[in-house]
């Protein structure tokens, strides 16, 4: 009886661990599932649904970069290309600055030449005074007014021909600088046209979808620069035109000296007249005028 008790009792103390060693011993072996769709996914090399999402995100961004470059490049167009066009405006009043002081100059040149003209002619009058005022009869007044005439006419002739000599070369100067300002006057407007030009369809190209601003930039620079090219050359070719040619300066210097030798040749013939109407009067009075 106590033998069958610690038997009951002893198999009622080890029941639990038995069951629980029944339990792991028949615990069925782990079975292998299909991979996941991401799984999937990972192992065909395809992204999953959020990195698609943030490619797209990286994508938008730098579009948005780019477009705002585009609207900072187009929103300084104007600042930029700001001046280009007074460029040649500049050259202009530098080049009117020295036309203004050539013509002052000039001037200048010919009020010396009036002055000397009147000192001479007043020299010459006092010298004839004194020739008319040495004469001893009638017939000396005669032959000195006579002398007197042919000087006077020669001096008019001489100067008369210097004046119209000067007129021309003044002239042709003036054409010159004035043809010269008219070409240039067209290529300042010309050369601002064409960046006005350019300008707009700049603007009109930011204005535009799917145009880039290295695109805009790009035809814009181009534009300038051929407007800018086309302006240099015009500038050079007007530069090349003389004020007068060498033809026209050595044509005026013989023509001068032409209306010089005449008068000398007409006033050494009178002096040669009075002096044989007048031999017991010396003729000193110098009829030489300088220019």
């Amino acid at each position: 009886m106590n033998k069958i008790l610690s038997t009951l009792i002893i198999v009622g103390m080890l029941a639990p661990s038995l069951s629980f060693a029944q339990t792991d011993t028949s615990r069925p072996a782990i079975r292998a599932t299909r991979p996941s769709q991401n799984e999937d996914r990972k192992m065909m090399g395809t992204q999953p649904n959020k990195d698609r999402e943030s490619g797209e995100g990286r994508m938008n961004s730098s579009t948005t970069r780019a477009e705002a470059k585009k609207e900072m490049f187009c929103t300084q167009i104007d600042k930029v290309l700001a001046g280009l066009d007074t460029k040649g405006i500049r050259m202009e009043e530098k080049r009117e600055e020295k036309g203004t002081k050539k013509i002052e100059k000039r001037g200048e040149a010919r009020e010396k030449v009036d002055i000397k003209r009147d000192e001479n002619d007043a020299k010459k009058k006092a010298q004839l005074a004194e020739l008319t005022s040495r004469a001893k009869n009638d017939a000396q007044k005669q032959a000195i007014s006579i002398f007197t005439a042919t000087i006077e006419k020669a001096i008019a002739v001489r100067d008369s021909a210097v004046d119209a000599v000067l007129k021309t070369h003044r002239d042709a100067i003036d054409a010159t600088v004035a043809s010269r300002k008219t070409a240039m006057d067209t290529a300042i407007a010309t050369l601002k046209s064409e960046i006005e030009s350019a300008k707009s369809i700049a603007k009109s190209d930011c204005g535009t979808a799917g145009v880039s601003q290295e695109t805009i930039r790009t035809t814009l620079r181009t534009a300038v620069k051929t407007a800018q090219d086309k302006f240099r050359t015009t500038v050079q070719s007007i530069e090349k035109v003389k004020d007068i040619s060498m033809a026209e300066k050595e044509s005026r210097k013989d023509q001068i000296e032409k209306a010089h030798a005449d008068f000398k040749l007409a006033t050494d013939q009178a002096r040669k007249d009075l002096k044989i109407a007048l031999k017991p009067v010396s003729v000193t009075a110098s009829t030489t005028v300088s220019q």
